[in-house]
């Protein structure tokens, strides 16, 4: 049996994802006496397909979107319940739904973001959650998430891992892991806390889309080829599977919609990469493509990126399939732990600090941008006009 350090606290975006993705593991860790906090980003209160169906109705209120959104937090404290996790163990952020990674991207400081659905720029739950009316803004999600890790004082931390496919997912894992090294840094811990990543969101995974106990869970085939990449493989017996099932069924707003997708993930297994031991540093790569995104066209045109100093610069050369185009426009986040620098960049191959040679990218920035911080997370996409058409996922880089 893995051993689970206790407490443990697991990030999920929208409720469900926590137990889709670590069911197994909670169930487990509160049958061994572990205390286990979840940490819910969203309400799940920008799902139009759910609304529509709740509703019978495509023309749906921002009132209604928020009504959705408490009855999605009511189903998690049932959901939990069945895996043992008690209701004050249980966090409601109530940032957008659809919107996390503008508030990463677009909306860090300063004007909030306003939900595409809700139609609202703050928190507009006004109970069960962390802090009523907090404004849509990253610095302040980021600011919660560190409060939060600082009152739980956790010892394995569980979130949605980097490569997820869902925008909301990726970005907990940035929100998730920013928070964690902030933390780590200010409490001086001495050690890095373990972090695991859980997958839900991935082409024709997992298969078969149906309950299957019996089957053990395994990594995609394409992901499983990325050198330095350390999965763990968790043990689930029948009656935490039970349990999980049980918890699954209790997000009913989900089950009359994806219900065989949500038992595809009881199985005797639950996997996650170990992204503290992730051990590639200075290059960051992509998963090949797999037969279902060469069928529709979604190859991700971007290869990897290698990251360096150069004397007194910072430069990244990003790695194309194919020589970059004029029309192409190249988000670079750069986040500075233990500095608050917060920096995202839209570079396009005319602009300044920026050169295109054959199918590299080269980008260059002087270090002192970045206030002296001794880590950096970065990340980058691609974008043709407002259309995100690729991306590198997010890492934590020491080479500064």
């Amino acid at each position: 049996m893995t051993d689970i350090q206790s407490p443990v606290i697991v990030f999920a975006p929208h409720p469900d994802d926590e137990t889709l993705g670590a069911g197994g593991l909670m169930a487990q860790a509160v049958a061994s006496g572990a205390d286990v906090h979840v940490v819910l980003m969203t309400s799940g209160d920008g799902f139009r397909e759910d609304a529509a169906r709740y509703y019978l109705s495509f023309d749906i209120s921002p009132e209604e979107y928020i009504h959705m959104g408490y009855e999605r937090q009511t189903e998690a404290v049932e959901a939990l319940g069945h895996l043992g996790v008690p209701r004050d163990h249980v966090h409601f952020l109530g940032f957008p739904d659809g919107g996390l990674a503008r508030l990463w991207l677009e909306a860090w400081s300063g004007t909030p973001w306003v939900s595409e659905t809700t139609r609202v720029d703050q928190v507009p739950y006004i109970t069960d959650v962390v802090e009523p009316s907090a404004p849509y803004v990253g610095a302040r999600l980021l600011q919660l998430l560190i409060r939060l890790l600082t009152q739980i004082r956790p010892r394995l931390v569980v979130m949605p891992t980097t490569f997820d496919q869902h925008p909301d997912h990726w970005m907990t894992n940035v929100f998730a892991t920013a928070a964690v090294r902030e933390w780590e840094t200010q409490a001086g811990l001495a050690e890095p806390l373990e972090r695991w990543g859980y997958l839900v969101h991935w082409n024709a995974w997992p298969l078969p889309v149906a309950y299957r106990p019996h089957l053990a869970a395994e990594p995609p085939e394409n992901l499983r080829q990325l050198d330095g990449l350390k999965w763990v493989e968790l043990a689930v017996d029948a009656p935490q599977a039970e349990q999980k099932r049980q918890a699954l069924m209790a997000y009913e707003s989900q089950v009359e919609l994806i219900k065989p997708f949500m038992l595809a993930f009881v199985r005797r297994s639950e996997i996650f990469l170990q992204e503290s031991q992730w051990t590639e540093t200075s290059r960051i790569v992509v998963p090949p493509p797999d037969r279902l995104a060469k069928l529709l066209g979604r190859v991700n045109p971007l290869k990897g990126a290698a990251w360096g100093r150069i004397g007194d610069h910072l430069e990244v050369i990003v790695d194309f399939d194919r020589p970059p185009t004029a029309s192409m426009v190249l988000e670079v986040s750069l986040h500075g732990i233990g500095t608050g620098v917060h920096r995202v960049w839209r570079v396009t191959p005319e602009d300044a600090y920026s050169s295109v040679t054959g199918r590299q990218w080269r980008l260059s920035w002087p270090v002192s941008w970045y206030d002296g911080a001794p880590e950096l997370l970065v990340g980058i996409q691609l974008k043709r006009g407002a259309q995100e058409v690729g991306r590198l996922p997010f890492r934590l880089w020491e080479g500064l």
